[in-house]
């Protein structure tokens, strides 16, 4: 009696064994190549939960303040506006709780753009990619903050080319748009 009941407890062990490697098979032919991007849809809502995680882990790096007549909280990530004097490019995150909704714009009041400038994104292979600024629109502001989040994200130099040569973002300003650009890209569900 003790022999069939070793019997039949190895006998499950082997049967879920196989099922075990059958379904490890599966979820390897069936994984797909990459995860599509969710940055090519344009959208501004924010879950109740990352809203949470911005507010109360994130918002710390931040300077906050109510503009708009207290429809949004303007997030300016402090390290940024340390230093006044060197060329960058700052983001500020306007979040409206009334409405779920979260927006990122060129802070204009530290980033001047001429209508003729453009951003340059060049590769550590010397590959060089042309970047807009954003006109008055939140969907422009959106594709600028994508394109230069992705190019922050892939390590590349950023910066404005002047008459004969080019004005470059510092590293260390680099390092913080992304983090900053993280944050929003991760608050409105994109990350």
């Amino acid at each position: 009696m003790i022999v069939y009941y070793a019997m039949g407890k190895n006998k499950l062990i082997v049967w879920f064994s196989a099922w075990l490697a059958f379904m490890i098979l599966v979820v390897f032919l069936t994984q797909p190549d990459s995860r599509p991007s969710k940055f090519d849809e344009v959208s501004f809502q924010t879950t109740e939960s990352a809203e949470l995680y911005f507010r109360n882990v994130r918002s710390f790096y931040y300077n906050f303040r109510e503009e708009g007549g207290g429809a949004f909280d303007a997030y300016r990530f402090s390290a940024l506006y340390e230093d006044t004097l060197s060329f960058g490019v700052r983001f500020v995150i306007y979040n409206s709780w009334r409405q779920n909704m979260a927006f990122v714009r060129v802070d204009t009041n530290y980033t001047k753009f001429a209508a003729t400038d453009y951003l340059v994104s060049a590769s550590a292979n010397g590959d060089i990619d042309s970047i807009r600024p954003p006109d008055q629109y939140n969907e422009s502001h959106y594709d600028f903050a994508k394109n230069v989040f992705l190019a922050a994200r892939a390590k590349n130099r950023i910066g404005i080319p002047q008459k004969t040569d080019t004005l470059w973002v510092s590293e260390s300003d680099m390092a913080n748009i992304r983090q900053t650009l993280r944050d929003y890209f991760k608050l409105i569900g994109k990350i």
